[in-house]
């Protein structure tokens, strides 16, 4: 069963598509998820795209049918209905009701309100230039091995936005940090990001997981940021200098000031100095140690070791006749 039907008027400012399939668990058909990301896709190349997310059916004992939703926005009205119209948008609903194998689907694909939805990690994809039609076919099967993961709650895609010529954005949205991790860990999504080597210029991973979010990088295969430990080592390998720097040469002539001031006054330096000096340097002469290759992780963390261990110790001996 298809419904198609218009509900907004011509002055939305954007315009939802929503597309929803409901169909009881132990029936749901095992090429479902792949179709609705064929959508999605198909979407994307339509003009007047803003976004679209896929949104996995919620966990209810109570409720004896499940309902996946595709959820697509456009910039205007007249976009949306294009799209909602359009023969490729009804071919591949025809293609989800012809795969359901007797699974009894109910489809409906309508103009609705806008849908929030909470996110986990953005993933902001720059294209080399013409290479769009290379992109919308690789993200078919990336976004097709994301929602067969354990733990897939939803993804949401966007095109560049005006002035940002083949940057797009995705949103993956995962039921729990361990499954998100898992997904960022396995070995299919490596070999997918492999493929794309051939036309995507930089990939950046927007996670806030260190206890420095904005100081340091994340590993853009994985994700993964650098242990904790590691950059509290050089923060205090950063930190040490000035500080001891501002107790010589700077806090002699702040004594006259009461105790809060003359501490805000120090502490405000030793962050700036820290944040704007000390750590741009440290983190693109460390990059390596941060996230090292497993392959030659031990060697790695040796040759770190004993280089932080010099500079300490140049450090000390730097100030080490020095009286406050």
């Amino acid at each position: 069963m298809v419904d198609n039907s218009v509900g907004l008027s011509a002055t939305t400012s954007v315009a939802t598509v929503v597309t929803s399939v409901e169909v009881q668990p132990q029936d749901l058909p095992a090429t479902l998820t792949e179709q609705l990301v064929k959508l999605q896709i198909a979407g994307a190349r339509t003009a007047g795209f803003w976004s679209g997310e896929i949104i996995s059916p919620k966990e209810s004992k109570e409720s004896r049918r499940s309902t996946w939703q595709l959820i697509q926005r456009f910039t205007t009205i007249e976009q949306a209905k294009a799209w909602l119209q359009s023969n490729i948008h009804q071919q591949l609903l025809a293609e989800i009701i012809a795969g359901d194998s007797g699974a009894k689907l109910k489809v409906s694909s309508e103009l609705s309100q806008d849908i929030d939805s909470d996110v986990a990690t953005a993933i902001v994809t720059a294209l080399k230039s013409g290479s769009e039609e290379q992109f919308f076919d690789w993200e078919e099967k990336i976004q097709a091995a994301q929602v067969r993961q354990p733990g897939f709650s939803g993804s949401y895609l966007q095109p560049p936005a005006p002035g940002r010529k083949s940057v797009w954005a995705t949103v993956l949205r995962f039921k729990s940090p361990e499954a998100l991790e898992a997904w960022f860990a396995c070995d299919e999504r490596k070999v997918l990001l492999k493929e794309a080597d051939s036309f995507v210029k930089t990939t950046h991973i927007q996670k806030v997981p260190t206890s420095y979010p904005g100081w340091f990088p994340h590993d853009q295969l994985t994700g993964a940021s650098p242990a904790r430990w590691k950059t509290a080592v050089l923060v205090l390998l950063g930190l040490f200098p000035i500080v001891t720097f501002e107790l010589l040469f700077v806090n002699p002539y702040l004594k006259q000031l009461h105790f809060p001031i003359r501490m805000l006054i120090s502490l405000a330096g030793s962050v700036t100095c820290t944040t704007y000096l000390t750590m741009p340097f440290l983190i693109k002469s460390f990059n390596w140690w941060l996230l090292p290759d497993e392959k030659n992780r031990a060697r790695v963390e040796l040759k770190a070791a004993l280089l932080l261990i010099t500079i300490f110790a140049l450090e000390i001996a730097a100030f080490w006749q020095a009286k406050p």
